[in-house]
């Protein structure tokens, strides 16, 4: 066991990396967040030492992750599962999107299908019936179509239509 000490808050990270890396489990939200925080911080000047272990990492992450993308573009909580379960496939989508903003090379397919889940999971909540909209107000269904139109923004879409519907629901 190593102990670090830092004036950095970001010295956490390096401890939850470690922490993560332990854990016993391998559902996909679990093996995306061992790989999130040492992709974030490789940015980072004290963590350019770091990037061919990191690489490394993420290489492993993307191919298990193409072993958990279903056909729709969303992405299994299990790699046995055959559905996407939406709170895993918009995790990992904005694991994705920050992976390819740092400059990490993620698939452009893997992305692009990603991409249309989050557009046809966005749509879904346009076409349903007001009845059915009444269940969908639940504080979490709102905050899982923010994170979803937060995604598309920042993958270049333009999501106008949208912010103004969950504005409206929100009211």
């Amino acid at each position: 066991k190593i102990i670090s000490a830092s004036a950095s808050p970001l010295v956490i990270g390096e401890g939850l990396s470690a922490y993560l890396q332990e854990y016993p489990h391998g559902c996909t939200e679990q093996i995306v967040s061992q790989v999130f925080p040492l992709v974030g911080l490789s940015a980072l000047p004290q963590y350019g030492p770091d990037t061919d272990k990191v690489s490394a990492h993420f290489s492993e992450l993307i191919t298990k992750l193409a072993q958990r993308q279903s056909y729709t573009g969303g992405f299994s909580y299990w790699p046995s599962d055959d559905d996407s379960d939406i709170d895993t496939s918009v995790y990992v989508m904005h694991f994705l999107i920050e992976a390819k903003a740092l400059g990490y090379a993620v698939p452009q397919n893997m992305l692009q299908s990603g991409l249309r889940f989050l557009n046809d999971t966005a749509a879904a909540y346009f076409t349903t019936s007001n009845q059915n909209r009444q269940a969908d107000m639940e504080l979490r269904s709102l905050r899982q179509r923010a994170k979803v139109i937060y995604l598309l923004t920042r993958s270049g879409n333009v999501t106008s239509n949208m912010l103004i519907d969950l504005v409206s629901s929100l009211d």
